[in-house]
């Protein structure tokens, strides 16, 4: 194989690793969500005791920290 053919091929692997890595990184995106729902009334009216306030913004700042994080390693 021409080595200016594997240089090709190595440089579209590596955008397809990148762009992999950004999709996953969009799961993070359901702790936020996860955060978003506790920390809402809607948790809060249910039959049960509500969760604690912190749980909510626990949620929400790791998954935006990890959001942040693979999107970083992604591009």
């Amino acid at each position: 194989m021409d080595p200016n053919r594997r240089l090709d091929l190595l440089a579209t692997l590596h955008y397809v690793y990148g762009a992999l890595t950004c999709v996953l990184g969009l799961f993070a995106l359901t702790l936020l969500g996860m955060g978003v729902f506790l920390n809402s009334d809607l948790v809060a009216t249910g039959a049960q005791e509500p969760p604690p306030e912190w749980l909510g913004s626990f949620f929400g700042i790791i998954g935006v920290a990890v959001f942040v994080l693979v999107e970083g390693i992604g591009l």
